[in-house]
């Protein structure tokens, strides 16, 4: 009876243990893979506002700006903004000023028709595409190493 109750015994805790692991697996998976994710956007995203920044300030120089601007999609970010969580501590505050960043990005643009003097839009747009290379150049090339995130 004491061999069966035994058996019983350290049957359970295997399986809690199994469990437990198991969960911590699953978990350390997600976060890795929300890292990533969240990582490979905004590679996408500093290439592309850079593309865009180099453009931009040939528009600018040339006069010419009367063309639509695109919002920067930010879809991975939109939708794991709930796990934010699961951003590894050394780059959650970058992750979150980036973001901050290129929706005010996407805003002005949204607002640009309000402004009276184009000019002055087309200034302080260019400024804000400078500004954000400036700050966030090179500040994720750490985390795009350890993540294989290639930039």
């Amino acid at each position: 009876m004491e061999k069966e109750l035994l058996a019983a015994v350290i049957g359970g805790l295997i399986a809690i243990g199994g469990t437990l692991l198991s969960f911590w697996w699953r978990s350390a998976r997600e976060a890795r893979l929300i890292n990533t994710a969240i990582l490979a956007e905004i590679s996408r995203l500093l290439s592309v506002i850079d593309e865009h920044e180099k453009w931009w300030s040939g528009c600018v120089q040339a006069g010419n700006t009367n063309y639509p601007l695109i919002p920067f999609s930010t879809d991975v970010y939109r939708q794991q903004a709930r796990n934010i969580g699961l951003v590894k501590r050394d780059i959650v505050v970058q992750v979150v000023k980036f973001y901050g960043f290129v929706h005010y990005l996407n805003e002005l643009q949204a607002v640009r028709a309000h402004y009276k003097a184009p000019a002055n839009f087309d200034t302080q747009y260019q400024q804000a595409l400078q500004l954000l290379l400036n700050d966030f150049r090179g500040a994720f090339d750490a985390a795009f190493a350890r993540y294989g995130v290639g930039h």
